[in-house]
């Protein structure tokens, strides 16, 4: 059995809902794990990692902790997903 803390859950089904709530989405519009996958892939190389750090330290104890930040790891964080 996976460990769901390193191997995160992600509902595409609801999530396309959403997305079609919110108009991120148009009807008829289909929702893919490809598609998911590029999504994430270009808001990661638009990350400004740094700015990301900033806005978040105010709310975390140990800021060191952020020293592992970089797009590198996000993309690592994006590839344990799994899509239900």
């Amino acid at each position: 059995m996976l460990n769901t803390a390193n191997h995160p859950r992600l509902h595409l089904l609801h999530l396309e809902q959403r997305m079609r709530q919110s108009g991120d989405l148009e009807k008829g519009e289909s929702f893919t794990q490809d598609r998911f996958h590029k999504l994430l892939d270009n808001a990661i190389a638009w990350l400004d990692v740094a700015q990301a750090k900033r806005e978040v330290e105010p709310f975390i104890k140990n800021v060191d902790s952020l020293s592992a930040w970089s797009r590198e790891f996000f993309q690592d964080i994006v590839k344990r997903i799994q899509l239900v």
